[in-house]
């Protein structure tokens, strides 16, 4: 058994710890892309009405609560940004994909497994702006919501996305790490989910929170999903942007380590 699982151990080094992938590699992660990304139109349909859905009674409540369009404003902001924070879908892809063993035929056959994870990053970004895009800026106009960024705002904000997408990632990573240990694949994804979009600031605002909650969150990684990039957006607090690189950093880095752990320990024969 131990010449099998020295082959699965190179089998499984070799793709994840490519360095510069040529060409082909490229060529076969746009292709992957290309078709994770498409959506059947009607379910795309059923998509942006359910999003619209909640999204409106989102706006209501809080116009409700806040008069002056501030709290409307900042989850106009804060509900884009989620959707670009992409690696939402990774994790369970991951999961699945493990628990399947699908996983052990990325390795030995191209592509290899983590242009397949880009892959399916990009296309949860694509996915996830084509839904809520348009109704957020629909509900925009319906509510008069006007939101003037200045050019420099603009490119930190972009800057501050392009972050919240590494953190998601990294946030996706150690999830899939978790449900695989555990076995509460679901459970983990689903826990994750929540705790990402209340905690970020893409449900409720943040400076609604309790003072007490405020804090708290302050020392975690959720409110640079959505929070930082509304801030960086509306407020021009480019000094989060050092804190949220500084996360994305910490959540990726911790996140490859651990499914580079959990990948070493699958063989060839399975289990």
């Amino acid at each position: 058994m131990s010449g099998g699982e020295g082959a699965s151990s190179r089998a499984w080094r070799g793709p994840l710890q490519q360095a510069s992938p040529g060409a082909s590699s490229w060529l076969r992660v746009a292709g992957l892309y290309a078709k994770e990304a498409v959506v059947p139109l009607s379910d795309l349909a059923v998509f942006v009405l359910s999003a619209g859905a909640v999204v409106l009674a989102q706006f209501a409540f809080l116009s409700g609560i806040d008069p002056s369009g501030a709290a409307v404003r900042y989850l106009v902001v804060a509900r884009l940004a989620f959707a670009f924070s992409g690696g939402q879908q990774i994790d369970r892809c991951l999961i699945e994909s493990y628990m399947s063993g699908s996983l052990l035929v990325w390795a030995l056959a191209p592509p290899d497994p983590l242009a397949t994870l880009l892959a399916r990053g990009l296309a949860g970004i694509a996915r996830s702006v084509a839904i809520v895009a348009p109704v957020v800026l629909t509900s925009a106009l319906l509510y008069r919501v006007s939101i003037d960024v200045s050019w420099p705002r603009a490119v930190l904000f972009l800057i501050s996305l392009v972050l919240a997408s590494i953190a998601a990632t990294g946030l996706s990573l150690i999830t899939a790490y978790i449900g695989t240990t555990l076995k509460q694949d679901e459970a983990a994804v689903q826990l994750k989910s929540f705790l990402a979009q209340l905690a970020s600031g893409a449900v409720i605002p943040l400076y609604l929170f309790p003072a007490w909650a405020r804090r708290l969150l302050a020392y975690l990684p959720f409110p640079h999903l959505a929070d930082t990039p509304v801030v960086v957006a509306l407020e021009g607090g480019s000094g989060r942007i050092a804190i949220q690189f500084a996360w994305g950093v910490v959540l990726f880095s911790v996140g490859l380590l651990l499914w580079r752990r959990r990948l070493r320990r699958l063989d060839v024969y399975g289990g």
